[in-house]
């Protein structure tokens, strides 16, 4: 399950997608941008694994390592090379090697089965970690490293840790 700002994805023990909640941008991923206030269920697929929302987009990974995401994509944020919304879920590329995902202000931070970090949408605050302010249509990776193990995105900023145990943090710093 995850709580967004304004909205909640749920998977069920059964593999089946629910969301509830705010929707104008089409967060939920029925095909509507209208507020649901009682969980619906969302296509038919049983093989959803893992989910994570924000403010306005939703993110997750299926059995099968894909990644799919929906809602608001004004920074690129849903990673399928456009800034135009989706209704519904949508698959993020062709890879099949997808591990975990956390949804951000305006963008997605995620990990690979190999243990590398990827980023993409807005970058405002470098908080993509990828030395430029640039947003990101597509996943892009982060750097070389292939250690990492946890990821957090943040509305601005954006924490990882990597399987030695150290902390990295990245983006605004304006509250410390």
């Amino acid at each position: 399950i995850s709580a967004g700002q304004t909205h909640t994805i749920a998977i069920k023990s059964n593999g089946t997608l629910w969301a509830w909640g705010w929707n104008y941008y089409g967060q939920l991923g029925d095909g509507t941008t209208i507020a649901k206030t009682a969980p619906i269920q969302i296509g038919t697929a049983t093989n959803w694994q893992k989910v994570s929302t924000y403010f306005s987009h939703s993110l997750a990974i299926k059995t099968d390592g894909t990644l799919w995401a929906w809602g608001s994509n004004s920074s690129g944020q849903l990673g399928i090379n456009s800034t135009t919304n989706s209704l519904v879920p949508v698959q993020v590329g062709t890879a099949n090697n997808w591990q975990s995902i956390s949804a951000g202000g305006q963008f997605t931070l995620a990990l690979k089965t190999d243990g590398t970090l990827w980023a993409w949408g807005d970058n405002f605050y470098t908080q993509l970690g990828l030395g430029l302010v640039t947003n990101q249509l597509v996943p892009t990776q982060v750097g070389t490293d292939n250690d990492w193990y946890m990821i957090s995105a943040g509305n601005n900023h954006s924490l990882a840790t990597k399987l030695s145990g150290p902390l990295y943090s990245w983006g605004s710093n304006s509250h410390g």
